[in-house]
């Protein structure tokens, strides 16, 4: 299931390390927690379909790599965990489809600053897309979400030609006086009247320009934000465009 140099040693039903780089095919099956430890880096092959047991998750403290941008690899169970980063770990992810996690990535709150990257690939029937700690910073590229809850954010999130289709649910959520939202030439729909958008509880800065906003309660719900800057919005079917508090 792995080529490389890479090392795993079993922690029985609690999961296993990978300690050395390794490339995971489709011959990979991904069962409890997987922690890839720091200075390891773990491929994933491009056009690769790895599956998952219930219950797996990916824990990150090194690499996890992926280059499939026009062969995307795929990660599908009917039910996981996801993948998670720690304030170590790197996510350098072009292609990459992840179908039905719990929470897509979900980066840990830290005291150093990290920055990961998912961009040309999807997360698909997902309760959380992303949960982003604390002086963590996720960029999403050229990516397709489906999702049945909202994504939280204590970090900073930047979305740039992103397809976000948030259900009936809430949308992206801020709740750190340190956190900011910044979205780009983006999509964002849902399912009904139901559900605010753009929403920021408490936060540094919002800036929403050129993105389409529908199917929402609200496409912008500021209860607290230091600043922001709204620019070319589209937004339709909605009980209210923008309420400020």
């Amino acid at each position: 299931s792995s080529s490389g140099g890479g090392t795993s040693s079993s922690g029985g039903s609690s999961g296993t390390t990978v300690s050395g780089d390794e490339t995971w095919d489709s011959s990979k099956e991904i069962k409890g927690k997987v922690t890839v430890a720091e200075g390891a880096t773990v491929t994933i092959k491009s056009g690769s379909t790895l599956k998952c047991a219930a219950g797996a998750e990916i824990f990150v403290k090194g690499t996890l790599k992926v280059s499939a941008t026009s062969n995307h690899a795929k990660i599908t169970c009917a039910t996981w965990k996801g993948l998670a980063v720690a304030n170590s770990g790197k996510l350098d992810v072009d292609g990459l489809d992840l179908e039905n996690p719990d929470t897509g990535v979900r980066m840990e709150s830290g005291n150093a600053k990290t920055e990961a990257t998912f961009k040309n690939g999807s997360i698909t029937g997902t309760a959380t897309p992303f949960l982003v700690g604390e002086n963590a910073k996720l960029n999403i590229l050229k990516s397709k979400i489906q999702a049945t809850g909202p994504s939280n954010v204590y970090g900073d999130i930047y979305l740039s030609y992103v397809d976000y289709d948030k259900g009936a649910a809430e949308g992206i959520i801020m709740d750190s006086a340190n956190g900011s939202i910044v979205i780009e030439d983006s999509t964002l729909r849902g399912n009904g009247f139901t559900g605010e958008f753009v929403q920021s509880s408490k936060g540094k800065f919002v800036k929403v320009i050129y993105t389409t906003i529908s199917d929402a309660h609200c496409a912008l719900h500021f209860d607290s934000v230091e600043s922001f800057e709204v620019d070319h919005i589209t937004a339709s079917k909605q009980v209210f465009g923008a309420m400020l508090y």
